[in-house]
């Protein structure tokens, strides 16, 4: 088996050693969610992305797909309640543990960092600012 990510809520993603799925196993090796699943990263907040079918999903530390339906190419961990998405357009966003999209996928790249909600809200507010100057100047040509 392949470990991938890090060892986070005393549970890890590994990937077969014939690659043909993720489970996860616990602090003593034993594997405790089978899946498989096509893809999968580490717990982050109770939860974890996983590649079900095809589709990207968000299991709790139970195994029970508490997400589901996000019809997107990739799915990040959760960090201060948000997880990055990328739609099949390469456009990143960003979704709740509901599942519902904080900000929808719009953004060009992927934010690698730790955020906070301040930071997204200011962003989100920039750019509105932006875009709201940039339709003043074009009335004003």
């Amino acid at each position: 088996m392949a470990v991938i990510g890090q060892n986070s809520e005393d549970l890890l993603a590994v990937q077969s050693q014939a690659g043909s799925g993720y489970a996860f196993i616990n602090e003593r090796g034993q594997i405790v969610l089978p899946g498989p699943y096509q893809g999968g990263a580490s717990f982050s907040e109770g939860l974890a992305a996983v590649n079900i079918n095809g589709d990207w999903a968000y299991i709790d530390t139970w195994g029970k797909v508490v997400i589901s339906d996000l019809h997107v190419r990739t799915a990040g961990s959760f960090v201060e309640g948000r997880a990055y998405v990328e739609n099949f357009e390469g456009r990143y966003g960003f979704i709740d543990r509901t599942g519902r999209a904080t900000v929808p996928p719009q953004l060009p790249t992927q934010l690698n960092c730790p955020f906070s909600n301040d930071v997204l809200g200011a962003q989100s507010r920039r750019r509105q600012l932006e875009e709201g100057n940039q339709q003043t100047s074009e009335v004003a040509h």
